[in-house]
């Protein structure tokens, strides 16, 4: 959903509908045109958790409308140990306050049967490498790649604790700050990643069926 973050999870049988950061853009609505017609199209007629990464306004900007004209039962933006929502575990990895909002990013690892995700916010590479001394190496399958894919993100430490089969980049089309980085793509590039960005796939969908996945653009 163009330069900003906005992921949705819908969990089987009822077990919950998550939204991953809402975007923003301050041209537009982004709540009304885009988010809620797209969850209506699914079926969806609540929201049971809404997390916020941090408030920079490309992450969090639509919330306000979404809560104006959809249901919504929890918005979480603060640091939570673990919770558990079905057969869904989210647990928040913990790093030091800073006084930069971005490395105050949410970090979630999320497992939902075999299959780990990480989402990371907009968190710098100085926060990587606090993460890896903290929880060394990590189980990770898909990861949400930071800040948009910004060469000061997705360092080498941040693959010497993870090894991510599929990476995916929330950035717009022709961005004024000429995110993802050409540095991060060879990275992603070099560690045989598949790598789905919104600017070249627009939205697309990862589809379990039991410990694997399929991936839809």
């Amino acid at each position: 959903m163009g330069q900003g973050d906005c992921s949705y999870i819908i969990l089987p049988f009822n077990q919950g509908n998550i939204l991953i950061d809402t975007g923003g853009n301050k041209d537009y609505d982004l709540a009304v045109s885009t988010i809620i017609p797209f969850l209506k199209s699914k079926g969806v007629d609540h929201l049971d958790y809404v997390y916020v990464s941090h408030h920079d306004y490309d992450h969090y900007g639509a919330l306000k409308s979404l809560k104006e004209h959809f249901p919504i039962y929890h918005v979480i933006d603060h640091y939570e140990k673990e919770r558990q929502i079905g057969d869904l575990n989210i647990r928040m990895l913990k790093t030091s306050k800073s006084e930069d909002k971005n490395d105050n990013s949410l970090v979630m690892y999320c497992r939902y049967h075999q299959l780990h995700y990480l989402f990371t916010g907009d968190i710098s590479s100085h926060k990587e490498e606090e993460l890896y001394q903290e929880y060394g190496k990590l189980k990770v399958d898909v990861l949400k790649v930071s800040h948009h894919g910004s060469p000061n993100s997705s360092g080498v430490k941040l693959f010497e604790m993870i090894h991510p089969r599929i990476a995916f980049i929330g950035v717009g089309k022709h961005n004024r700050y000429g995110h993802p980085g050409r540095v991060v793509i060879n990275r992603l590039k070099e560690r045989g990643i598949m790598i789905l960005r919104t600017d070249k796939d627009g939205n697309f969908c990862i589809r379990h069926y039991g410990n694997d996945y399929f991936v839809y653009r």
